[in-house]
């Protein structure tokens, strides 16, 4: 998905002070003098000790405060932050607020979008909560927009979902299209990426895309289309989502946006892996590894690094598979993203499943069921029970694959989703299959068949061949036994020469 921004224009500030094409970056004085701290004035003259105190930490944190060489990016920019906290100790809730929007430095963006791009979300929900009703209707879009992305990518569902809900009522409310569109645009990515509830998603998507070309906002068009790229590539309509991919890199390109871009690189790399032409990915996920590496965009490099372990995995070299899918798993436990550990895991289970390590493969599964069950994804806890019931199939636990493949076929009822559906039933032929009951196997596979052909997903493609293929070997088997069979019967009943003449001597 291609980066979310705001636009800050609507903001009003009681200050009035334009704040736009001011560069912070040339010392601590300047950051005071364009938030309007002066210690000499006299309205700081008539505040209490207490207040004063606070404001002498303010200058100190902007002006004293020196990261050392090798400090994280969370070090570098705590100045700002504790000068942040400060400020809104003593309720200056307008300079506070414009601490969000400083450019911690010449290549960076603003300060709390900055945070997310490092992933740093539980500090963003820190500035933006101590602001959230403090100062006006517009800057709470900002801050309910930012809140429910950070708790998106924390892995908690509900609660982005109803801080998205609350942007959406307030721009209505207001009259804001911009935030509106930002929080349709927030409330389909929750949907449609974490919940799998795709069609609720594309609803939002289009909104938001007709939001964005209404008010002519060419970052909120490409947020739009991205997404509906990632809807059309969920479905299994990957020329769609290729088209819907290229138009956003188009406009990415157009404004700039080198981090839309790259992104988008990425959701077109994963797509053609997904069309079965993982060669073809690869250059456009090496391609945004190579820019979020430079650009130190964490949660980036490791999309990037998980997407190309994919790849690796589709084509068969696991090494290369596992160390990219052990880096982008640092990367994200680092970070704290929950939802991003889950994609990671995937992989990794996928790396062992396919080179036949089962049993590690099922406790990769285990983990990934712990989290589904936590952010209720349904779709993905029964394709996780598939992928558990293929793996206990080819270790003969006939039993455990039954059960996992029943639970599987259970969810895609429940939710109604053929993909699943058919994923699950081709996992109980394939355990069938493994107890050598053929009938029920067979008819287990062309009842999947039915339900969803082909299967749009990678991992079930996978399972689908390689259990086809067992098939197929054990029916040349058969075959072979039973050609056999009637050479060596045609054998024995066929007379001998010397058997002709014997038996006419007799005669």
């Amino acid at each position: 998905m291609a980066s979310m921004t705001n636009n800050f224009d609507r903001l009003d500030f009681k200050t009035q002070q334009d704040l736009k094409g001011v560069d912070f970056t040339d010392g601590g004085e300047l950051v005071l003098t364009q938030l309007d701290i002066k210690l000499t004035t006299p309205e700081l003259a008539d505040v209490s000790p207490w207040e004063f105190a606070h404001y002498m930490a303010v200058e100190n944190w902007l002006t004293e405060y020196q990261p050392q060489p090798n400090a994280s990016n969370l070090e570098q920019v705590t100045g700002y932050l504790e000068a942040f906290h400060h400020l809104c100790e003593v309720e200056a809730w307008e300079t506070a607020s414009k601490i969000l929007f400083i450019h911690p430095h010449p290549d960076a963006k603003e300060l709390h979008k900055q945070l997310g791009t490092w992933g740093y979300y539980c500090e963003q929900i820190q500035l933006y909560s101590r602001l959230l009703e403090k100062l006006n209707l517009d800057l709470d879009c900002i801050l309910l927009d930012g809140l429910g992305k950070s708790y998106h990518y924390l892995g908690q569902l509900q609660t982005a979902i109803e801080y998205h809900q609350r942007q959406l009522e307030i721009a209505c409310q207001i009259s804001n299209p911009q935030a509106e569109a930002q929080a349709r645009g927030g409330l389909g990515i929750v949907y449609g990426l974490c919940l799998d509830q795709h069609q609720i998603a594309f609803q939002y998507y289009q909104h938001q895309l007709e939001i964005a070309r209404q008010i002519g906002d060419r970052q909120q068009e490409i947020e739009a289309l991205d997404s509906l790229g990632y809807f059309y590539c969920h479905t299994g309509q990957y020329q769609k989502s290729i088209k819907f991919c290229q138009q956003a890199l188009a406009l990415a390109r157009e404004i700039g946006d080198r981090d839309a871009e790259f992104l988008i690189l990425g959701a077109i790399g994963s797509t053609y892996r997904l069309m079965g032409q993982p060669k073809k990915g690869i250059d456009f996920l090496q391609q945004q590894l190579n820019f979020c590496q430079t650009t130190s965009n964490r949660r980036g490099e490791w999309a990037a690094l998980t997407n190309l372990g994919a790849i690796y995995v589709t084509i068969n070299q696991y090494e290369n598979a596992l160390d990219c899918c052990e880096k982008a798993m640092i990367i994200i436990q680092e970070i704290g993203d929950r939802l991003g550990e889950k994609d990671t895991l995937i992989c990794l289970a996928a790396i062992y499943t396919r080179s036949g390590r089962y049993e590690t493969a099922i406790g990769y599964y285990q983990q990934i069921l712990r989290l589904t069950r936590q952010v209720g994804n349904r779709f993905l806890e029964g394709y996780t029970r598939a992928s558990i019931s293929y793996c206990y199939a080819r270790l003969k636990q006939h039993n455990r694959a039954m059960r996992n493949s029943k639970l599987a076929i259970k969810i895609g009822r429940e939710i109604n989703n053929k993909q699943l559906l058919g994923a699950a039933v081709g996992t109980l032929a394939n355990a069938y299959w493994h107890q050598k009951n053929y009938a029920t196997g067979l008819l287990l596979i062309a009842q999947s068949m039915l339900i969803f052909p082909p299967f749009t997903n990678e991992t079930s493609q996978f399972m689908f061949k390689t259990t086809v293929e067992t098939i197929c070997l054990a029916l040349k088997g058969v075959s072979n036994l039973i050609f056999s069979y009637f050479q060596f019967k045609q054998r024995i009943d066929k007379p001998t020469k010397a058997n002709k003449n014997s038996s006419n001597k007799i005669q």
